[in-house]
């Protein structure tokens, strides 16, 4: 598992953010059922943060299936324990019926079981979400998506025609629409990038679902705060727990004036003293400012929201700021009074993205101008990239995955020769090898003709002289020692 990745920030500050809410509702509401299920539920969607979070820290396959099967429980306990909520908190009588528990509940337990036992939903590395669901997944996998997806749009269905139901009551009809638009929000993007993608437009998945959960967050918590949802007795500050976000939170009025929401925003945006600046304030010159109006501000005012959305945006500091941003309308009494914007800060995370991008252009061009497979392990993370051109010249296929791992290519070895493999990963875990190496040793191909092959490489250590990483080329010299063999 590796950490290091920026990202992971982006998934696991909103899942605080939930475990921050389900510990008031615990703490400081008036216990019951509703409470316990709103609670459950919202618990159950930081463990489905924590677990996205995770997907970008594996760095194999496997790990990224044994994270899968774990977690699973999370994304998949939400449906029934939203449903459940949702009827309680509407007070419909069907949950009276002694079969209504089995049967919300049975039929997510039944497809967890089918879940867990299915080894047919694929994953794919992705190097921006880390790994994710390919349109070749599995049929439990997809029918779970889509049980999700008519789940979810249950509950909306239930909050929205509840709030409907409580004109007379302001705080109320308020409080049912915030939760109900905030479990919207994630579902619409959700059954978008999550169901449509994968299991119609023939697509990978993109995995927004629990970064849109924020705006669940934000929503439950103004309901808490503002309009005493479950009648909480204390009122959560919504500015307290916006202030622990990393994220920017921003307002813009249809006079384009933007208001900053949490202390991390004015940072970042603003000078100091100042709550607000002007959109065009944001950006390097009138032809951006001019961009972002047309391709955000606008299609928010007239009700349509904006999702992924990346921008350049300037700020105090020195370096300019790149963000994914998704921009939602905010509505008071049907009239759109501004928009919503959640920005995420992508600056370091495309840098390396770029870098690594230049790094394995640089490894192509080598690879293309010779017949060497030309490769790269990193020993601290186990990965070793090995160009694709490379491996086509001396196998005849392209490889499965350009990142593989040492024991992938050790399982190639020829059996008398597995001894050379082993003695080289040994000198370089114990820290005994070189600075440069030299081998010849036979590998088998998927057909199982036998290869010869050289592989001469040189020796990254660190400061303390252990061996971070290794480089170097690999040449088929079969006909060579062919040749030998009948002179």
């Amino acid at each position: 598992m590796n950490f290091s990745n920026p990202m992971i920030l982006l998934f696991l500050l909103p899942a605080l953010l939930n475990v921050g809410i389900v510990v008031y509702v615990y703490r400081k509401l008036p216990r019951s059922k509703v409470t316990d299920l709103f609670a459950l539920c919202v618990l159950a969607l930081a463990i489905w943060q924590v677990e996205d979070s995770l997907y970008l820290a594996a760095e194999t396959r496997e790990a990224a299936y044994f994270i899968d099967k774990i977690f699973a429980f999370s994304w998949i306990a939400v449906n029934p324990l939203a449903l459940h909520f949702a009827i309680s908190y509407t007070g419909l009588a069907i949950e009276r019926k002694r079969w209504f528990v089995v049967a919300n509940y049975l039929p997510f337990l039944l497809l967890q079981g089918l879940y867990i036992s299915d080894n047919h939903n694929l994953l794919v590395a992705d190097p921006m979400w880390g790994w994710v669901v390919t349109p070749s997944t599995g049929w439990v996998d997809a029918l779970l998506l889509w049980v999700m997806a008519g789940s979810m749009l249950t509950v909306v269905g239930l909050l929205v025609r509840h709030a409907i139901r409580m004109r007379t009551n302001p705080a109320k009809k308020m409080q049912t629409m915030l939760v109900a638009a905030g479990v919207l929000i994630p579902t619409v993007g959700g059954i978008i990038t999550q169901v449509v993608f994968p299991l119609v437009l023939n697509r990978n998945e993109v995995p927004l679902t629990s970064l849109l959960i924020t705006f669940f967050s934000i929503g439950t918590i103004t309901a808490l705060s503002r309009y005493r949802l479950f009648d909480a007795l204390d009122a959560l500050s919504l500015e307290a727990v916006l202030g622990q976000l990393r994220n920017l939170v921003l307002v813009v009025h249809p006079d384009r004036t933007v208001h900053c929401l949490n202390e991390y925003s004015r940072e970042v945006l603003l000078a100091p003293g100042k709550q607000s600046c002007f959109a065009t304030q944001l950006f390097e010159n009138a032809e951006a400012a001019i961009a972002f109006d047309r391709e955000v501000i606008e299609p928010a005012l007239n009700g349509q929201a904006v999702r992924n959305y990346t921008v350049v945006l300037q700020t105090g500091r020195q370096q300019p700021l790149q963000v994914l941003m998704t921009a939602e309308p905010i509505r008071t009494q049907n009239t759109i009074s501004g928009l919503l914007l959640v920005a995420n800060d992508v600056t370091e995370y495309l840098q390396v993205v770029e870098e690594l991008k230049r790094s394995n252009e640089r490894y192509q061009l080598i690879s293309k101008a010779s017949n060497d497979m030309v490769w790269d392990w990193d020993v601290v993370s186990g990965k070793v990239y090995r160009s694709e051109e490379g491996w086509q010249k001396i196998f005849g296929q392209r490889p499965r995955a350009a990142n593989t791992t040492v024991q992938e290519w050790a399982i190639r070895l020829h059996p008398e020769d597995k001894w050379i493999g082993d003695q080289l990963m040994s000198s370089v875990y114990d820290g005994s090898i070189g600075e440069s190496f030299d081998l010849e040793f036979r590998v088998l191909t998927d057909e199982g003709a036998v290869l010869y092959l050289r592989d001469r490489g040189y020796v990254v250590k660190d400061a303390g002289g252990k061996p971070v990483r290794l480089l170097g080329a690999t040449q088929d010299i079969t006909r060579r020692r062919l040749a030998e063999k009948q002179l």
